[in-house]
């Protein structure tokens, strides 16, 4: 792992993991564990410490291999007191106990007969788990949906199709983002199949933001479609962002996401009116949003993905205005934000780090040689980065 490091920040290997298959979980560090899945199927509780295997647990895979390899654990772990839930492309979700692996219980969400997907990372708000449902491929044989699976036992709550439309898609492919003291979720859905001729008439609800109640999965409001009969696949595959923009009684909560279509949008919370969108790279008509945003100190930073090329923007969150932007290999992963700096991991496995203020290069470091997966987890003094198939974790000196 050698690179160009520049005075001013340096990472220092710490302990690397092997597992036996990919790996594109943003690891969740937790309670001195980190939390990590495998396109295998299993769920990975490593020593944070050490990087020793403290348990793994299995929810099997789709031998589905239309992205190059079998859809099991994709997403991230969620990890709520002592219990980490998880869902896997074989359309099995489960609960298991972070101190022994135990499982707790498990509930099937999907089904891999009708093409269903698992790629959103499960989020637990108020004792439901809510989990997004894609469409594998974007095959014309089901609806994306958002379910929720009670968080104790996995007993279904309801479930939530977006499609307003004769046709299939609209798959969930984001994380929900949750407002925990309003039980109010807000997610990003996908484009109308078969994507080549979707269905005529209306699609309403596809390539949109929606609002949703937690506890019953009533849709509060929609922004959208974006891009009504789209045949281009620009969905809305980035997770939703909540920040505030304006103090006092001029404060407005704000919900940000970005799109294929290389535009970051953003949209009131209250009612889902647009505030602001703004274009990434209009220069580049491949430029799509792919992997989340961070936010932070009044900027979002949005990774851009144009294949092989690609950038790091950085926004103001209150008017959409570029602060700066750094290029980059294409980026399909969500950007780490730590104590003002940001790490991002570009497709050609190159990680890179920033000065949040003024995207100052301050780091470049080869780490693998892709990186297709969610991005790098900072916390305390580590960072620790999944690539290919190895976890690894390093110190962060200043």
């Amino acid at each position: 792992m050698t690179g160009l490091l520049l005075a001013v920040l340096t990472l220092k290997p710490i302990w690397s993991y092997h597992a036996t298959h990919w790996i594109t979980s943003m690891p969740t560090v937790a309670d001195g564990s980190v939390y990590v899945g495998t396109w295998g199927g299993t769920v990975l509780a490593l020593d944070a410490t050490s990087g020793r295997l403290r348990w793994r647990s299995a929810l099997g895979a789709n031998p589905d291999q239309f992205y190059g390899q079998t859809r099991g654990v994709v997403s991230s772990i969620a990890v709520t007191g002592r219990v980490a839930y998880a869902v896997s492309g074989s359309c099995l979700a489960g609960a298991f106990d972070t101190g022994t692996g135990r499982t707790l219980w498990k509930r099937r969400v999907c089904s891999i007969a009708r093409n269903d997907d698992t790629y959103a990372t499960p989020v637990v708000a108020d004792g439901v788990v809510l989990i997004g449902i894609d469409v594998l491929g974007d095959r014309p044989t089901d609806r994306g949906s958002i379910v929720a699976l009670d968080a104790r036992t996995g007993t279904p709550r309801w479930r939530l199709f977006p499609e307003r439309y004769r046709g299939s898609g609209t798959g969930i492919s984001a994380t929900p983002a949750v407002d925990p003291v309003r039980g109010i979720a807000y997610v990003g859905t996908g484009n109308p199949t078969p994507i080549g001729s979707p269905p005529a008439g209306p699609d309403p609800y596809s390539d949109s933001i929606i609002s949703f109640d937690v506890h019953s999965g009533r849709v509060r409001w929609v922004f959208g479609p974006i891009h009504p009969h789209d045949t281009h696949d620009r969905d809305m595959f980035a997770s939703p962002n909540r920040f505030t923009v304006g103090t006092g009684s001029r404060a407005r909560e704000v919900i940000g996401e970005g799109g294929k279509d290389g535009i970051y949008y953003a949209v009131d919370a209250a009612d889902g009116h647009l505030v602001w969108r703004t274009p990434v790279d209009p220069a580049d008509p491949y430029a799509s949003i792919i992997g989340s945003a961070a936010c932070g100190s009044g900027l979002i930073f949005v990774p851009v993905y144009g294949g092989a090329h690609g950038a790091l923007v950085a926004l103001s969150q209150r008017t959409g205005r570029m602060r700066w932007r750094a290029s980059l290999a294409g980026i399909y992963e969500a950007p780490a934000l730590w104590k003002g700096i940001v790490f991002v991991i570009g497709v050609n496995g190159t990680l890179a780090a920033f000065d949040a203020a003024d995207g100052r290069r301050l780091l470049t470091m080869h780490v693998t040689g892709r990186s297709y997966g969610r991005g790098p987890r900072a916390q305390g003094s580590r960072l620790y980065v999944t690539a290919g198939s190895r976890v690894t974790a390093y110190a962060i000196w200043r």
